[in-house]
């Protein structure tokens, strides 16, 4: 199945699924929806913080805001075999490299998404890959538990060896609050309403997760919206090479 080129922007579209991805900004993903109902938020709810994006770990590395050039800056795009492939330019204060090679999995009514981080600096460094994805206020986040939290700043519920985190926009102030985990089998959910949104990955190890306060699952809370957010192996690489 082939992304179509909408102004500038690339979708895949089949059966009652859109996936709308801006290679202009970030080659963040705009639209992930199911029979018209997206499950991610846009700019009209925070202007910087909105549709999934992908960074490096830890996130000490290069502080805050996002590095631009992985975030919101312009990727280069080509098509290959119905395969969306999307490259940054090297970052400046996280020295990595991004690719994303999206493809639609029409029988599993699905998107996969392979991501690549490439060392661009002289000399090695470990870095784990980071998927964050914003998601409307009010709705209920959860993921099998693994081993103990690392960060635990927003109340979770473990029940039956699941944890569960349901937000609510009252309890924020000015400013969001983080939890993070190990988690177990390779997923993690958010339902809102009745739609429900699966991530699925390969489940990183606790020994292989990035330095506290970074670990394999990863929940920030705000007022207006929630990130839901897998990390995968913490690698240490040599100039140029890729993970």
């Amino acid at each position: 199945m082939i992304p179509v080129e909408r102004a500038g922007k690339y979708v895949f579209e089949f059966d009652d699924l859109t996936f709308e991805i801006d290679p202009q900004i970030g080659a963040r993903i705009r639209t992930f929806a199911l029979a018209g109902q997206n499950v991610l938020t846009g700019p009209d709810v925070d202007p910087d913080n909105w549709g999934s994006t992908f960074w490096p770990s830890p996130q000490q590395r290069w502080n805050w805001p996002p590095v631009p050039e992985l975030d919101s800056q312009p990727y280069q795009v080509s098509v290959s075999d119905g395969t969306l492939v999307l490259k940054s330019n090297p970052g400046t204060r996280a020295n990595v490299s991004v690719e994303k090679r999206v493809r639609a999995v029409r029988e599993r009514a699905a998107i996969d998404i392979a991501y690549t981080l490439t060392n661009t600096d002289t000399v090695a460094a470990s870095w784990a890959p980071w998927e964050i994805s914003r998601v409307a206020a009010g709705g209920l986040t959860f993921f099998p538990t693994g081993g103990a939290a690392v960060s635990n700043s927003l109340p979770v519920q473990n029940i039956n060896k699941v944890t569960f985190y349901q937000h609510d926009a009252k309890a924020f102030g000015g400013s969001g609050q983080k939890y993070s985990a190990d988690g177990s089998e390779g997923w993690l959910a958010h339902v809102s309403g009745k739609l429900l949104f699966l991530k699925t990955f390969t489940d990183t190890p606790t020994a292989a997760q990035a330095p506290a306060p970074e670990a394999e699952i990863e929940i920030y809370a705000a007022a207006k919206y929630v990130e839901i957010e897998p990390q995968g192996p913490y690698v240490q690489l040599q100039p140029n090479q890729s993970a």
